[in-house]
């Protein structure tokens, strides 16, 4: 389990493009054709990497900047403290006020 603190603002994450979560990159198969050749069942495929979560693209992002444009994503996900948390919503504040 991720504990609130092992990450460093300069640290590169691998961020999913649908759910905006950190995750890791797999290798997944689709089977996009079954056909009968020749008597026997033949499948075409295709191998992709997607996320682990959503199977979609992941971009690298700096930690640091991933807390700061998802802070509440950061809490719930155990990345950040609640103390973090509020210096990060405070700074965000002072930034747009």
């Amino acid at each position: 389990m991720i504990k609130a603190g092992e990450h460093k603002d300069d640290e590169i994450l691998l961020v999913c493009d649908y759910c905006l979560e950190p995750s890791e990159l797999e290798t997944r198969r689709d089977i996009v054709e079954n056909s009968y050749g020749n008597g026997s069942l033949v499948s075409e495929s295709i191998e992709w990497k997607g996320s682990i979560c959503c199977g979609s693209d992941v971009y690298e992002w700096h930690f640091g900047d991933w807390k700061m444009q998802f802070p509440t994503s950061a809490l719930e996900n155990n990345y950040i403290t609640e103390e973090e948390y509020k210096a990060i919503n405070k700074e965000i504040e002072e930034l747009e006020g």
